[in-house]
């Protein structure tokens, strides 16, 4: 019984650990007045160059552009590269940070 309880957990600890690993896709998100403006080119390209991703133009990033800032093998934390988006508020518009699995074309 003891081992019954132990294998799911283990196999949970060994699959969140290959997730962690996965190719990501981000892009820095415009907004106005708190709505989704769309994916900013300059600054993702801007952050992009930061953080030494790959710019990567793409058929349609999950409804939101044309092109990701691909990192391989999870280098990027979501979080950082949202607080990074968010660094470039100014003006009328506002920034955040979006990420997802990477696409290949």
């Amino acid at each position: 019984m003891r081992l019954s309880l132990s294998v799911p957990a283990i196999l949970l600890v060994l699959g969140n650990a290959v997730l962690a690993f996965d190719d990501l896709g981000c892009v820095c998100m415009q907004q106005n007045q708190g709505v989704d403006a769309g994916a900013s080119k300059d600054v993702t390209d801007l952050k992009c160059d930061k953080f030494m991703g790959q710019k990567k133009t793409v058929r349609n990033f999950y409804d939101r552009a044309k092109f990701q800032c691909l990192f391989i093998n999870g280098v990027m934390d979501p979080a950082r590269w949202d607080q990074a988006c968010r660094h470039e508020d100014a003006g009328l518009y506002r920034y955040h940070g979006f990420c997802n699995t990477a696409l290949w074309s």
